[in-house]
């Protein structure tokens, strides 16, 4: 006797219907307030020595690594299947792949710890203290959506499968018959 199995659409979410994005806007405030009062509290300020044009170069860097970190990571469990898409001011990683909930949580968490872990070494070794806790901020506070995925994969079965189109994603459940 052989089990069959299919894949069968079971619903989709997308982080850009309005409560989703009301949920992740407020996240990313309080956590970008929370960052600045600790900048504050810290004097993180006092020694700058970063010049603000540099500020600015590093944050669009930041924001250019983080993306290439998701496509990274979807690259590899796509096997190299992967589409970006721009819309000022916001870029979106997609692919037609399927990928299982352990490998879409690790896609949408990767930047986060990835550019956590970098910058926060560089915090403890490095001069440049009040460029690198607005990185740090930054950070945190930019992965309010990639939180949000993780959220809606988390509440999903472990035989869940997403395809994530960068505009919304598609979730489906893996039956055996």
């Amino acid at each position: 006797m052989s089990n069959k199995k299919t894949i069968k659409k079971i619903g989709s979410f997308s982080l850009n219907d309005k409560k989703t994005q009301t949920v992740m806007s407020s996240l990313s405030m309080l956590i970008s307030g929370t960052g600045v009062g600790l900048i504050f509290l810290t004097k993180a300020y006092e020694k700058n020595v970063t010049p603000l044009w540099v500020i600015v170069l590093s944050i669009i860097g930041f924001i250019v690594a983080h993306e290439l970190i998701h496509i990274l990571f979807m690259s590899v469990f796509a096997l190299g299947k992967v589409n970006v898409r721009i819309k000022f001011p916001t870029i979106a990683v997609g692919s037609d792949a399927y990928f299982n909930r352990t490998q879409y949580i690790v896609i949408a968490l990767a930047p986060v710890i990835v550019l956590g872990l970098a910058i926060s070494i560089c915090l403890l070794i490095l001069q440049y203290k009040f460029l690198l806790a607005i990185l740090l901020v930054l950070n945190f506070a930019s992965a309010s959506g990639d939180y949000i995925l993780t959220f809606y994969a988390l509440k999903q079965e472990k035989n869940t499968y997403f395809v994530d189109t960068a505009e919304k994603t598609l979730i489906y459940k893996q039956e055996v018959w």
